[in-house]
């Protein structure tokens, strides 16, 4: 019987004289399964259908959706400076005004933390640029009538160490462009001349 007329051989223009005798081999004397679904071309083409589906199951899945951009990093302003002493100078004679001053004398830090925030956020708005912070000198405690005067006295005595560091902090740099000790005309040591930033 000819391969060519064998129900389980593959089409004829498909395969070579070689490959057809080479199946006629192979075949000889298999019998199909029962309940099996035949598996149609020689083996090679099978072999190269699933590579050609693995191939196609590799590549890359094209989309029309544009990749987000990435969202860029919030910028924080620069920490705040020393003022030179040419604006320092300037300030103390009178050529550059203090449109606005604040006195924490008499404050518990947190008191006077929130009311430096306060403080600067509308001289800001209101467009001032040139602020005066009263903080005191904390001299030595001379005198303390009851334990609640010597907290009072402490916690006015470190106003003038705590007020630079908030000034330096984050949510009080963004409005701050510098800051230094002033003049003795206008407190000296216990006070500090703040440059703030434009609207």
């Amino acid at each position: 019987m000819s391969t060519r007329n064998r129900p389980d051989a593959p089409p004829a223009s498909s395969l070579t004289a070689e490959e057809e005798a080479l199946w006629s081999h192979v075949t000889k004397g298999a019998e199909p399964v029962r309940g099996k679904r035949r598996v149609q071309g020689t083996p090679a083409a099978h072999e190269r259908a699933i590579e050609r589906r693995l191939a196609a199951a590799k590549a890359p899945v094209e989309t029309s959706e544009r990749p987000k951009p990435t969202r860029q990093a919030a910028r924080s302003a620069p920490a705040p400076t020393t003022l030179d002493r040419r604006s320092v100078r300037r300030i103390a004679g009178g050529r550059v005004e203090i449109d606005a001053s604040i006195d924490l004398h008499g404050m518990r830090q947190s008191e006077a933390h929130s009311a430096l925030r306060g403080f600067l956020t509308r001289c800001r708005s209101d467009g001032c640029r040139t602020v005066l912070v009263i903080t005191g000198k904390g001299g030595p405690l001379r005198k303390a009538t009851s334990s609640a005067d010597m907290v009072e006295r402490s916690d006015r005595g470190v106003l003038k160490s705590n007020v630079p560091r908030w000034l330096a902090e984050s949510d009080l740099s963004a409005f701050v462009i510098g800051f230094t000790t002033a003049h003795p005309r206008h407190g000296g040591d216990g006070a500090l001349y703040v440059a703030l930033r434009r609207r």
